[in-house]
């Protein structure tokens, strides 16, 4: 009797071992994965990146925004005239239709930046996968200036 219970704890540590040894290879998996998506975006952004621009009365403009390359600065290049703006001055990037009290219309394409002076500056992309991504490697840089 004692001999079986203790196969079975000792079948059940083996599996318990098995679970944690199968997810360590995805964690790791997941860290490549997103360091890859880092790495793609920031050359993109260095490089400069067309996009839209969502305006407060709901036109949108081209415009190509990027990087310096010391990853301080975002540009945006709209008809020959380039706006830069300290990373470290952006506070919040928000996705869709947030943040909901101001005045330009979003929708789930979007993208918000609050900036440290209330600004917000908000661009729309083609969609939904790519807005996240987007907004999720932006914050990942934008954390890093805080």
């Amino acid at each position: 009797q004692k001999h079986s219970t203790r196969s079975a704890v000792s079948n059940a540590s083996s599996v318990g071992s098995e679970l944690i040894n199968d997810q360590i290879p995805a964690h790791q998996r997941e860290v490549a994965r997103i360091q890859s998506q880092m790495k793609t975006f920031v050359k993109g952004m260095v490089k400069g990146r067309d996009m839209s621009v969502l305006s407060v009365d709901g036109q949108i403009r081209a415009c190509t925004c990027s990087f310096d390359r010391k990853l301080k600065n975002y540009n945006i290049l709209i008809s020959k005239e380039t706006r830069t703006i300290p990373l470290s001055k952006f506070r919040e990037v928000f996705q869709g239709i947030e943040p909901e009290d101001i005045a330009t219309p979003l929708d789930e394409l979007c993208c918000t930046f609050v900036l440290d002076t209330g600004e917000c500056l908000t661009f729309r992309f083609k969609d939904v996968p790519e807005r996240e991504q987007f907004a999720m490697c932006l914050q990942m840089i934008v954390d890093a200036h805080q």
